[in-house]
């Protein structure tokens, strides 16, 4: 091997190794365990925010839809039974997006937090 091999295989070691350590998963620090134990412990807590939620605030949940007649005409029908079923919650239905626009517009609005809470893909 003469001394220009070498020298590129050298380089080529070093750039793959580079490449494999910035790939690797962030270290977990060790106070971890003790985050977890107090998420348990306020978990009671959290249970009881529902029911306060039931006894007369309506929570809203936006959903968007590309524009298909026949599966805008079937979500509607799924969202009344879903709002009678859970009468503390309100579905907010958009589905006035042509389904050419509908990739770009949700891509566009979830980075910029003005996106919806669920939507058909």
């Amino acid at each position: 091997m003469n001394r220009s091999t070498r020298f590129v295989v050298l380089s080529l070691l070093v750039l793959l190794a580079l490449v494999v350590s910035a790939c690797a998963p962030a270290a977990i620090p060790a106070a971890q365990p003790a985050a977890t134990e107090s998420a348990a412990a306020e978990a009671p807590a959290e249970a009881a925010a529902p029911a306060e939620a039931a006894a007369g605030d309506v929570v809203e949940i936006e959903y968007w839809q590309y524009n298909f007649g026949a599966r805008v005409d079937a979500m509607n029908q799924l969202i009344a039974q879903f709002e009678a079923e859970n009468p503390g919650i309100k579905v907010i239905h958009n589905s006035d997006i042509p389904y050419d626009d509908f990739r770009n517009k949700i891509a566009a609005s979830v980075p910029a937090g003005v996106g919806p809470d669920v939507a058909t893909l």
